[in-house]
């Protein structure tokens, strides 16, 4: 499966880039021109990477620019209207030519869909609610019932939660009816949004023909709407089946892990950071999401302080992340190299991901130890950062982690350190902090200044 996020991908056609509200540009966060029509130019090369199915992000038509966090959505996941395509990636007819011409050549053609919450249209400050009233193109989403949003006029109709952000990942209830990112919450107890949400997302295995769906946030929504929009009266599966497609595929299996704010001050709590000025709370792990992608793993990380100070290489400074990936069917190490620690609970590791901001290696326990990060391995986990969120996110191949066939039964400990690029060697700890180097401790003490383990 080939991962396509269409605005930044090809750009096939040139007059859709700009709609003239500014939303366009060449810096990460507007739209950079990708398109339906580049996807379409760009398929024969797909196909001959050996790809059996393309994954793309959402065509839905979006929310170009929030003024609340002066940052766009170039990248699908702010909906403003689920049943029409984005001006800036083409229409509806380009859409089904690409997914005929992705099945003549064999393509699969899988789309990103976000049942749980539109864009970032509304919000409470201090229990005051306040519209985005400068939100470009709207202050609203455009289809019914989910244009519904303005909590003075339509709070009994029930189509969001009208909730704040999620402060607590632990609480059940605040992942289920909170907002995810300051994105508008969708009600999918009501059925009314239920019934909205089915005939959205239905319309394009109908109309443009796809053969399946990746869900965006599925663990955000209760069990119940599951059941009902994928397997209900005119869900997904029936619409699928009597459109010939009995084998719909749906996924998005996720796993997350929440860590406190303010714990990264070693096992003790008593750790200091570098007093440098250009040391944050970069090592403050907040949470870890794992998601299973075909073969691949991706694991995104939310930090408290993402920088790039010294202009890194792979966007963020001051944190070196090390993974450790076990395997339930073998049992190699667990001493974690050159931390002074060994995994927690009597936990074991098969990989090891180290990520900081110049270099991402991987590595098999095979010969690893106090002393040795183990035996490299390839190829080697791509990265992508999201400054707005503060998220560092990593795509480990299947064949880095020995092929499985699921994660089922995988465990991973994160931990966070700095590590000191010039001289190759992880930050040293003296009882006093000094520019560079930690404080609070002694060098024969654990090289951890937080860690999240994701069973």
């Amino acid at each position: 499966m080939y991962f396509i996020m269409i605005d930044r991908f090809s750009n096939g056609d040139p007059s859709n880039d700009d709609m003239g509200f500014g939303e366009s540009g060449s810096d990460n966060s507007r739209y950079n021109g990708g398109d339906l029509k580049g996807i379409i130019d760009k398929l024969d090369y797909v196909k001959g990477l050996g790809a059996t199915a393309i994954w793309i992000t959402p065509p839905v038509a979006n929310q170009w620019w929030n003024p609340w966090v002066n940052y766009g959505d170039y990248h699908g996941y702010w909906a403003r209207d689920f049943k029409r395509i984005d001006e800036h990636f083409g229409g509806i007819e380009l859409y089904r030519k690409l997914v005929k011409e992705a099945h003549e050549r064999g393509l699969l053609v899988i789309q990103d869909i976000v049942p749980n919450h539109v864009g970032d249209y509304f919000r409470f400050v201090d229990g005051v609610f306040e519209l985005n009233t400068e939100s470009i193109p709207t202050s609203s989403p455009e289809s019914y019932p989910f244009s519904l949003n303005n909590f003075d006029d339509h709070e009994t109709d029930h189509i969001y939660h009208w909730t704040p952000d999620i402060s607590d990942f632990n609480d059940q209830y605040q992942k289920l009816n909170y907002q995810m990112s300051s994105l508008d919450d969708l009600n999918t107890e009501n059925m009314a949004v239920v019934s909205a949400l089915k005939d959205s997302f239905t319309f394009w295995i109908e109309e443009a023909d796809i053969d399946g769906f990746r869900i965006d946030t599925a663990i955000y929504a209760p069990m119940e709407f599951w059941k009902e929009f994928l397997n209900g009266e005119v869900g997904v599966y029936e619409v699928a089946s009597r459109n010939g497609k009995t084998e719909f595929l749906t996924f998005g299996e996720a796993w997350v892990r929440s860590d406190p704010e303010g714990d990264d001050r070693g096992p003790q709590g008593r750790y200091e950071y570098p007093t440098d000025i250009t040391f944050k709370n970069q090592m403050d792990l907040l949470w870890a999401n794992a998601k299973q992608i075909g073969a691949s793993l991706v694991l995104g990380m939310k930090i408290k302080d993402l920088t790039d100070s010294w202009g890194p290489q792979n966007g963020f400074d001051h944190v070196t992340f090390q993974i450790f990936i076990d395997d339930p069917d073998k049992k190699v190490a667990s001493v974690l190299p050159f931390q002074n620690a060994s995994m927690p609970d009597g936990q074991d590791w098969d990989y090891f991901i180290f990520a900081n901001v110049w270099s991402i290696v991987a590595y098999s326990a095979e010969e690893s130890g106090p002393g040795s990060f183990g035996t490299g391995i390839s190829p080697t986990p791509l990265v992508q950062k999201n400054k707005m969120n503060n998220e560092v996110i990593l795509k480990i191949a299947g064949e880095t982690i020995g092929r499985p066939d699921d994660l089922k039964g995988f465990n991973i400990y994160i931990t966070t350190w700095d590590f000191d690029g010039t001289e190759a060697v992880y930050r040293d700890i003296y009882p006093e902090p000094k520019s560079y180097h930690f404080g609070g401790g002694n060098e024969e003490d654990p090289y951890i200044m937080d860690d999240i383990l994701i069973r």
